[in-house]
């Protein structure tokens, strides 16, 4: 079945940048990542019209026709930064399997192929290269807490701005790479033909051989957004008004690509390690001729006969000795 996405409202990266991301993996990786993804979705009998959909996976079950949000708090781990208020105050809002568990252990899993049936090793795949998007969103890493927000601002999804005259949370600024990324799926021929292009142009802008993560823990790549909210994205007010031209939309701007890409590139490291594996079929179960059910009818109306003719005979024996 071919994925249908609908629009909604977004609690991850924009489907876009990781669509942008994977479509990078890919170009960075070669075939042999079309024939990993595909091998997977075949676990399902799934379709995708393009191969790169799969990085908007775990995007796409939050909006229609799915309105799924199990999976959500698998995308934070909400480090709290804390402006001027008693440390004792503050209660990190923690999950025992939040952001940096579940890359782990999906890291874990699929690296070792230790998930052993076809649904769940699915779930663990497609969810994965979102939840590396995300390990690379500042505000999937941190969470205010000031005299405003007593109780955190629940990832920058409480914090208002003003872009270009339109109130936009902090949070859905940076995860539209500051507004220029609000594509939703289906996409048109012309669409793709965009992505395509930009895919290729920030692959030639930022290379590879920028890029220093590839041995780095999800950890340390998580404490670095955590530090990017808290130098950055952080750095303005509440309510505070923006333009295009000002020098903090240029520089989320310029954050926002280098971790699209970044993230791209960590994708194409981790994807060449997995080995999926193939999980036996169940064989289809074999129909019920009519004379099978006329012999097994026959059976269960001559089993109390014979049950009690056995009966008898053992009871006149008895009595016989």
């Amino acid at each position: 079945m071919i994925f249908a996405f609908l629009l909604g409202s977004c609690f991850c990266w924009e489907e876009e940048p990781m669509i942008i991301a994977m479509e990078i993996a890919f170009r960075q990786i070669g075939d042999n990542a079309h024939t990993t993804v595909k091998k997977v979705l075949q676990m399902n009998h799934e379709n995708l019209i393009r191969d790169s959909i799969i990085g908007a996976w775990i995007n796409s079950i939050e909006k229609p026709p799915s309105n799924t949000y199990t999976f959500n708090h698998w995308r934070f781990t909400r480090t709290p930064i804390n402006r001027n208020l008693p440390d004792e105050s503050i209660t990190m809002h923690e999950n025992l399997d939040d952001l940096q568990a579940q890359l782990k252990e999906f890291d874990d899993s699929l690296y070792r192929s230790s998930i052993l049936q076809p649904w769940p090793y699915t779930v663990a795949f497609k969810s994965y290269f979102g939840l590396v998007g995300d390990v690379y969103s500042p505000l999937h890493n941190a969470e205010l807490f000031d005299e405003r927000f007593p109780e955190g601002d629940n990832c920058g999804r409480n914090f208002f701005i003003k872009y270009n005259g339109k109130n936009i949370s902090l949070y859905d600024f940076w995860e539209t790479g500051c507004g220029r990324f609000t594509k939703s799926l289906p996409y048109s021929d012309d669409d793709w033909k965009e992505i395509d292009k930009l895919a290729d142009q920030l692959r030639e802008e930022i290379p590879y051989t920028s890029f220093k993560d590839a041995s780095t823990s999800f950890e340390i790549i998580g404490e670095e957004s955590k530090n990017i909210a808290n130098q950055t994205v952080y750095s303005i007010q509440y309510n505070q008004e923006l333009k295009d031209d000002d020098e903090y939309v240029k520089q989320c701007k310029e954050i926002t690509t280098q971790r699209i890409v970044f993230a791209a590139y960590k994708i194409s490291v981790q994807l060449k390690k997995f080995n999926v594996p193939s999980f036996p079929e169940k064989a289809p179960e074999q129909p019920v001729g009519s004379s099978e059910i006329v012999a097994w009818a026959a059976f269960s109306l001559l089993l109390p006969a014979f049950i009690f003719s056995v009966w008898k005979y053992l009871s006149d024996k008895i009595k016989f000795d």
